[in-house]
């Protein structure tokens, strides 16, 4: 915000060259973000709004709570990375780390660790952290943050230790301030140095005390400050610096004193204009406040507009040393005299009238998160609010006053939310369900119970605290005074809440319950025919409105609201979450789920938004899936793709582009192209900080190259890129990628590597990778471990292991879902049966070769990129009936077709099945020919093992 508020200073004043360093830096940051990722932006950094005339303001102030602490990380990342890029210095210093907590802790790190890994951003940044190295110990969150970051070699940290003043310093010191000589002062040195341990202010501080009460003073006869060694040592202070300033306050007049306690009811520090707002109340002297002597007794410091106390302690002191009553009784009397100045007790928005007062600075001092709002910029209400809470409900027994109050943090918390101040806003509305008793929930203050606790729950899911949001959340959905279509939005967070818990089952059970209950009509169990006669239902439903023509187009149907509902919006959000819920654990409820969205979207005229595009993206994956209908499963598809054109990029967005090009588009376009589309969607996904979407389709688009051919030695290189943000935002998704590495490796002939190290320890090996995942009955990672097998033992030859994998992998329920893999692990399991059945392991094989080559076939007319593998298996075919030429013929067709469509890797496999036929009816020369084509295509592919095998297998280098 300091940061961003300078940039808009520059851009509006008069300096040329600071004018033309704003417009670049406009650019920079045009150029970095898209326009609903900036906006996303602008909710954090209100600054923004100011630098940027087209920036819109968000409608809805809780929409921030979709952000989570990663999302804003790579947003924060981002824009301090695109300022850096230009050609000034940054130095960004933070004091008293040790108060921070863990995640502001990590939010810092890494933005460090961002911006590290660019050489140009690295050589502008110079970070300042300070702490105090007695306050923290080896538990404390700072210290493996400072562990973390010395252990990066990207990071040049430079350590600095700050000691206390030494003996000579303190006589050098004295010296100079007394103009004497050293052998002078050198034993005044040490008993200042004896007492106050070389603390630079403590030493500061002692010398004016002993000037004040004359143990210095100065000397006619010798003409030049003198003193009494021995009264020097009797001299009493206290244990530190702040012991000793406090030791002055005794001497304070009571209305300056009364000033300073005044200043103690806001905390450490505030902004003078606050103190001229209570000018003329009888909440100061009549002097009113006079700073000077604060300033000059060493109590308080003035920097710019700011007022800060010199010692937290003397903050602490001079607050504690009001009696409680009177404590609470300032606190009350502030927050009414402040909240008069603002509109707080009015039924409509409010805006402070106070010019040049709305935004004061003011800080608690408190480091206990759930005491203070833990927020530096607060508007004029928010901090009357703030001083009525510190007053504390049980001080005010009228109980209509006490709903006065709760309905101020009520609107302190939606202002605050408005800014993306979560945490303030938590805070605001705890402290007004507080004020609302033992009983809120009567018919009074029922609804402004309801809000409160919406309130809390949407703050805490923004905060990342997930597993606090049912306490109120739940707090609303059981109350009897509150009707089911009240608790929507309360239902909404606790469901999202399961969610992002990882709480599949849970979220799918609380998601369909209340589904239900909105007279959703979904079957409480989900059978094959259920299923079939749900899409028959939406299908039919859908062509009531005429979308899917040959050339879908939105502009034939006009929606009959163009903006959506907020209970829309909530009842979409609880869907979207079952849906990913489903996704994840291949729920039977998925197609249920898609065919309730997609029927919703239609008849309450929303599908236009970016919600709605998932669901038809699932709803098309299905029509392909279960129906076999890939003509409608792409018209689906288009439809999707036509909503997010225009779309503006959000978190829904990214969700939905990552459904469509990793589970159904890949059927109607290239492997190539569906890497491009996923890479884009991770793109976007990082920019809007959708991080969990980015990873699954940064994800499918590596799992693409290395299924759809690409050059191998591309594949190695970008998985060691993705590896670094795939381990970094979401160790479950690890597991899933370190088992193609293993694959990858045996293809490439790398052995002295172990993939499993990036997974730190918790698991070593497929063996404990496949013994965690049953112990989860976490079926997609089970299916996984045996797919990785499987490709091990395919492409190493080992036909019969891999056939025990292929029957391990069809076992899991998992595995029934159509996956990006499945036409390329279908296409081997059908080679394998072939072989098997050549090579006599029976009858049932040929039978199963078949039933792959018809599905594949199936697949032909819509998947142009299958073409090949028909062709190759249709030659495993007819060389299993024995039939030599028409074999021959459709390898060589394979063959063509392979390259034709730049599968390299499947030329060579093409090669390397018409090379092991030949040599299955003994024509040597022409298998060895296809041997020494297979290896030459695997060798350009960069499977350097699998050549090698090819070499020593076939004995190529007797004949080379």
């Amino acid at each position: 915000e300091n940061l961003m508020s300078k940039l808009v200073d520059m851009k509006h004043g008069s300096n040329k060259k600071d004018t033309e360093y704003s417009q670049r830096a406009a650019e920079a940051i045009s150029d970095t973000f898209d326009t609903a990722s900036l906006s996303a932006l602008a909710n954090f950094i209100p600054s923004i709004h100011n630098f940027f005339d087209d920036i819109d303001k968000k409608e809805n102030q809780r929409d921030g709570a979709d952000t989570s602490h990663w999302q804003l990380f790579i947003l924060f990342s981002k824009l301090l990375g695109a300022i850096l890029r230009l050609d000034r210095f940054i130095m960004i210093c933070l004091d008293d780390l040790q108060w921070c907590d863990s995640m502001m802790l990590t939010f810092i790190n890494e933005i460090i660790l961002s911006v590290a890994q660019h050489q140009q951003e690295k050589q502008h940044l110079l970070f300042v952290g300070t702490y105090r190295h007695n306050e923290i110990d080896d538990e404390h969150p700072l210290t493996n943050q400072l562990l973390n970051l010395q252990s990066n070699s990207s990071v040049n940290v430079t350590q600095i230790n700050l000691p206390s003043l030494s003996r000579d310093d303190i006589c050098d010191m004295i010296m100079t301030e007394m103009r004497l000589p050293r052998r002078l002062v050198c034993r005044l040195a040490d008993i200042v140095h004896l007492k106050t341990s070389g603390h630079a202010i403590f030493v500061v501080e002692l010398l004016n005390l002993f000037l004040r009460n004359s143990t210095i003073v100065y000397s006619p006869h010798r003409r030049r400050l003198d003193w009494d060694l021995c009264k020097v040592s009797s001299v009493k202070t206290g244990d530190n610096v702040a012991s000793l300033i406090i030791s002055k306050l005794a001497s304070l007049q009571p209305a300056v004193f009364w000033t300073l306690c005044v200043i103690s009811c806001f905390g450490f520090k505030l902004e003078t204009s606050l103190l001229r707002l209570l000018q003329g109340s009888s909440l100061l002297p009549e002097g009113g406040f006079n700073l000077v002597s604060l300033v000059e007794g060493g109590f308080v410091e003035l920097y710019g507009s700011v007022v800060t106390f010199t010692h937290d302690l003397i903050q602490q002191h001079v607050y504690e040393k009001m009696l409680v009553h009177q404590r609470q009784t300032l606190h009350l009397d502030i927050g009414t005299f402040l909240a008069a100045k603002t509109t707080l007790d009015s039924a409509l928005a409010y805006q402070s009238i106070e010019a040049g007062v709305e935004r004061l600075y003011v800080c608690d001092g408190e480091v206990e998160q759930d005491d203070d709002c833990s927020i530096s910029i607060l508007p004029l209400s928010g901090i009357a609010t703030s001083q009525i809470n510190k007053a504390g409900p049980e001080f005010i027994c009228d109980r209509t006053q006490r709903i006065r109050f709760a309905g101020w943090n009520l609107r302190a918390a939606n202002e605050s939310a408005g800014k993306s101040n979560f945490r303030a806003a938590l805070y605001y509305c705890k402290n007004g369900i507080l004020f609302l008793g033992n009983n809120p929930w009567l018919d009074e203050t029922c609804l402004l119970s309801v809000e409160l606790h919406e309130g809390a729950a949407f703050a805490l899911l923004a905060l990342g605290n997930a597993k606090d949001v049912a306490q109120y959340a739940n707090a609303i959905i059981d109350c009897e005074n509150v009707a089911f279509e009240q608790s929507i939005v309360a239902q909404n967070m606790l469901i999202r809440s399961l969610e992002t818990l990882g709480h599949y089952g849970p979220t799918i059970d609380k998601g369909l319950a209340v589904l239900r209950r909105l007279n959703f009509d979904i079957p409480a169990a989900p059978s094959p025919v259920i299923v079939l006669q749900a899409m028959v239902q939406t299908s039919n439903i859908a062509s009531q409105y005429k979308l899917l023509d040959n050339s879908p187009s939105l502009s034939g149907f006009t929606p009959r609201t163009k903006v959506i509902h907020p209970k829309q919006k909530s009842i979409l959000k609880i869907i979207d979450s079952v849906a990913v819920a489903c996704f994840v654990s291949t729920s039977p409820y998925l197609p249920l789920v898609a065919c309730t969205t997609v029927i919703y979207s239609l008849q309450q005229g929303i599908f236009h938004c970016e919600e709605s595009s998932s669901a038809f993206a699932i709803f098309g994956y299905f029509k392909v899936f279960l129906e076999g209908k890939f003509d409608e499963g792409q018209q689906w598809g288009k439809l999707a793709i036509t909503i997010l054109a225009n779309s503006t990029n959000g978190n829904a967005s990214v969700r939905a582009r990552m459904y469509l090009f990793g589970f159904l588009y890949f059927w109607y376009i290239s492997p190539s192209e569906t890497c491009r589309r996923l890479h884009e969607t991770y793109a976007i996904g990082m920019r809007c900080g959708d991080v969990d979407s980015a990873m699954y389709a940064l994800f499918l688009d590596w799992k693409c190259q290395f299924f759809g051919g690409e050059k191998l030695s591309i594949v190695q290189a970008n998985y060691v890129e993705y590896l670094k943000s795939i381990t970094k935002y979401s160790k479950e998704l690890s597991k899933h990628y370190v088992l193609y590495k293993i694959n990858l490796n045996e293809l490439i002939g790398i052995s002295d590597e172990d993939p499993f190290s990036v997974l730190e320890g918790t698991i070593c090996n497929e063996a404990e990778l496949l013994e965690h995942a049953k112990l989860e009955k976490y079926s997609p990672l089970i299916e996984a471990v045996h797919l990785s097998q499987f490709l091990s033992a395919f492409w190493m030859g080992d036909f019969t292991k891999a056939m025990e994998s292929s029957n391990d992998i069809l076992m899991q329920p998992s595995s029934k879902m159509l996956k990006l893999q499945s036409i390329y692990y279908t296409f081997y399991r059908g080679i394998v049966a072939y072989r098997l059945f050549r090579e006599g392991h029976g009858e049932h094989f040929l039978e199963e070769g078949n039933a792959v080559l018809s599905k594949v076939q199936s697949w032909r007319q819509t998947c142009g990129h299958v073409e090949n593998k028909v062709l190759l298996l249709q030659a495993e075919y007819f060389a299993s009936k024995c039939n030599r030429n028409a074999a021959k013929e459709k390898y060589e067709a394979a063959i063509k077709s392979a390259r034709d469509h730049g599968f390299l890797h499947e030329r060579g496999l093409a090669y390397e099945c018409m090379g092991k036929y030949f040599s299955s009816i003994v024509e040597i020369s022409e298998a060895k020919q296809c041997f020494r084509q297979a290896h030459e295509c695997y060798v350009q592919w960069g499977a350097l093992g699998k050549a090698e095998q090819i070499w020593r297998d076939h004995g190529l280098d007797q004949n080379n």
